[in-house]
């Protein structure tokens, strides 16, 4: 259940949070050498694997109250397969968007120990406010690396936490 507070306008927000790991959902995948990237990592995956997007998403069809990215889009339905996240993101804002919210904020945080995404963490966030239909200024991204402890630091996995606010849309 997403958590409720009220506002000094008295306007109800939602936020929700969600996690997307390489390790344990088969929507998300484990990385892997894929001679396709430019730097030789890929996910095993049953859609496309953007473990940003997917986090993202479930945070904001938790906070909007509706089922999650694995409920709606089972890794067994074939027509998921190789699906691109941003479908997942935009139909999580249309999701809010139904149920009467817009989304105020969405903050999210990469970990994985490579490759680093400061070259393209603005990129990132401008398609992720794309499929949103928000603003990149209500978006933040940060990326951690784990030291080179455990999965995520021996690169054999990468993890993504994000949280969505959504504000009651006016009537």
């Amino acid at each position: 259940m997403p958590a409720r507070t009220k506002t000094s306008t008295q306007q109800v927000v939602l936020a929700g949070s969600a996690s997307a790991s390489s390790l344990s959902s088969s929507s998300t995948g484990t990385l892997s050498n894929n001679s396709s990237s430019s730097v030789g990592l890929g996910v095993i995956a049953h859609s496309d694997g953007d473990v940003v997007l997917h986090a993202v998403a479930d945070a904001v069809f938790a906070a909007a109250g509706a089922p999650d990215i694995g409920q709606q889009y089972p890794d067994t339905a074939q027509v998921n397969r190789g699906r691109d996240s941003r479908d997942f993101v935009a139909a999580a804002a249309a999701a809010a968007a139904a149920a009467g919210y817009s989304i105020a904020q969405v903050d999210a945080t990469l970990l994985l120990q490579y490759p680093h995404i400061s070259s393209k963490k603005q990129q990132m966030i401008d398609s992720l406010a794309e499929a949103l239909g928000i603003s990149s200024s209500r978006i933040s991204l940060k990326a951690k690396t784990a030291e080179g402890v455990g999965p995520v630091g021996r690169s054999e996995a990468v993890e993504c936490y994000a949280v969505a606010l959504l504000q009651q849309q006016s009537v």
